[in-house]
């Protein structure tokens, strides 16, 4: 159904470092007290960590936080902005790190490597909804009931979830989920929860629609691009607002883009002007930087590799 990552290019899976240097990296003797206060550093570390330009930095970074944020969790379980971040950390590094590797081995023909990070990136994303479920369940109680159907959720959303400061729990479940799907295809329990993911979102941009550079209208646009969906005009209503939100800035817009939209309407030239816009741009969103060079890493590899456009039904 879907062969790449809708949040492989955003780079906010980098929220996970501060919490380690906050206990001292030696965890058993970390108090609840220095956990929760580990926690909140975290949070507000991760802001600059985006800064970071290289990628495989990042990918070190990444991987030795969540090890720190799991253990800081056992310290101080119920702490919410200890599951935001286990929420963020895990889907983040699956899209970003694990589903790249996934595409490394794609283009080696490497069956038994593609395999195993598929699983990878399964059991990461499982474990981001599992705390992400926890999250959302301290806003309010009735998550599993609500997803009954697609009105139910929207109304269950729209009576707990009020307030410009609940988009970002709402936004990083969706995230998790959206992806979950991406990385398990065949699965069609998961594919029959496309619309929580979708209501999630729409209800993000309800909420705050500018949080994460337009991050929930670059995932809608991405949605409705896809053959599954099977509305591409209302695909480019969202990209289009996502580029004005950012000024096109945020050059992970114009890199779903092309793998969805582009890609889906079998416009060769649209998909070529939008990877290219991605590698022409210098550093167009400092704060945001990592989210860039995921961006460009990707872009290069679908400019290069004819194996990528074959579902596109053109070949560069």
């Amino acid at each position: 159904m879907f062969s790449r990552s809708f949040g492989a290019s955003y780079g906010s899976q980098l929220r996970v470092l501060a919490a380690a240097i906050v206990c001292g990296l030696v965890v058993t003797g970390c108090s609840k007290m220095l956990a929760d206060g580990a926690f909140d550093a975290a949070s507000k570390a991760g802001e600059g960590v985006k800064t970071i330009h290289d990628y495989e930095t990042a990918k070190q970074i990444t991987f030795s936080g969540l090890g720190q944020l799991e253990s800081l969790h056992s310290v101080s379980p119920a702490n919410p902005g200890g599951l935001m971040l286990l929420t963020q950390a895990w889907a983040g590094a699956a899209s970003g790190f694990i589903w790249d590797d996934w595409e490394q081995a794609f283009e080696a023909d490497d069956e038994v490597m593609m395999g195993y990070h598929q699983t990878r990136a399964q059991e990461a994303y499982k474990r981001a909804k599992f705390y992400g479920h926890k999250l959302l369940s301290q806003r309010a109680e009735g998550f599993e009931a609500a997803q009954k159907d697609a009105s139910t959720l929207k109304v269950w959303l729209k009576e707990n979830f009020t307030e410009k400061e609940h988009a970002p729990e709402v936004l990083w479940v969706a995230f998790a989920y959206i992806n979950a799907i991406q990385a398990d295809s065949e699965n069609a329990e998961l594919i029959s929860e496309l619309y929580v993911s979708v209501e999630m979102l729409k209800h993000v941009v309800r909420l705050d629609e500018e949080l994460e550079h337009g991050l929930a209208r670059v995932i809608l646009g991405g949605v409705f691009s896809t053959k599954a969906f099977g509305e591409p005009e209302e695909g480019k209503k969202q990209f289009d607002r996502a580029i004005e939100l950012t000024g096109g800035r945020f050059v992970a817009v114009h890199l779903a883009m092309a793998i969805t939209y582009y890609c889906q309407t079998q416009n060769e030239e649209g998909y070529m002007s939008a990877l290219n816009q991605v590698l022409e741009s210098p550093d167009p969103l400092p704060e945001a930087r990592i989210a860039t060079v995921v961006a460009k890493r990707r872009a290069r590899r679908y400019l290069n590799n004819s194996m990528w456009q074959d579902e596109c039904g053109f070949s560069l």
